[in-house]
């Protein structure tokens, strides 16, 4: 499966994704917390929030020491075992596939990527070399896509 990913398009990803969810996320699966599986809910009142600070915990340390995937020939970037414990938290997931956990580390790359180079703009905007939280926040509040991230950074 990694190996069909390196080249795959956006939309070619949100298709995997929704192929997965809908097959109860594949063979493979693990089992992990109790309760009915939340398709695409975050959990109870600890785990979304447990689930931001690990990742901003991977994205301030650049994946926390463990170095990236992409050395490992899978075409990623973040480290697959880290989006897996964020998975992890939440309360709501039965089972979590290789190939989901995979599909969504591919996914939160992407997204990460368009907002970064939606960020970019408004560091040029800005005339500036290096960009800042503030070009974040002036691309959330712009683009009504990136409303539900509204105060998510703080």
């Amino acid at each position: 499966m990694a190996s069909e990913m390196n080249n795959t398009s956006p939309e070619d990803v949100i298709e995997m994704m929704e192929e997965v969810i809908e097959s109860g996320g594949g063979g493979d699966g693990e089992t992990g917390g109790g309760g009915e599986g939340g398709e695409g809910e975050t959990g109870g009142e600890g785990g979304e929030n447990e689930g931001v600070a690990m990742m901003e915990e991977v994205v301030e340390t650049g994946g926390g020491g463990e170095g990236g995937d992409e050395e490992r020939g899978n075409g990623l970037r973040l480290p697959i075992s880290r989006v897996k414990k964020i998975m992890k938290a939440d309360p709501d997931l039965n089972l979590t596939s290789q190939d989901a956990v995979y599909v969504l580390t591919k996914a939160t790359e992407l997204f990460v990527e368009s907002l970064v180079q939606e960020a970019y703009q408004f560091t040029c905007q800005a005339r500036k070399k290096t960009m800042s939280r503030r070009d974040i926040d002036n691309c959330i509040e712009a683009i009504e896509a990136l409303a539900f991230l509204d105060g998510a950074l703080e």
